[in-house]
């Protein structure tokens, strides 16, 4: 398991290249069976971020890891579907 650091005051952490953010996704999915615009927004704005890094490294190998909220939320396809197209609307 790689060694992760942690900023103070900040909701990630980052190993080299790596960066690893907290984002609650399936935060409050399990009384209404969907993922909430927050939790769409929080996920978009770590995408972006993630995007520019990979990017910025032309990076050509990924692992990327899906939580359960991607696949079983009532709203998991058309989140799939937005996340592709939609730009960040929160700060970095």
């Amino acid at each position: 398991m790689p060694a992760l650091d942690r900023q103070p005051g900040r909701r990630q952490f980052s190993r080299g290249g790596f960066v690893f953010a907290i984002i609650r996704l399936g935060e409050g999915i399990s009384a209404t069976g969907s993922i909430s615009e927050a939790a769409i927004d929080r996920a978009i704005v770590a995408l972006s971020i993630c995007s520019d890094k990979i990017r910025y490294r032309k990076a050509r190998r990924l692992r990327l890891i899906a939580t359960e909220a991607c696949r079983a939320a009532a709203n998991a396809e058309s989140f799939r579907r937005g996340s592709r197209r939609r730009p960040a609307s929160g700060s970095r």
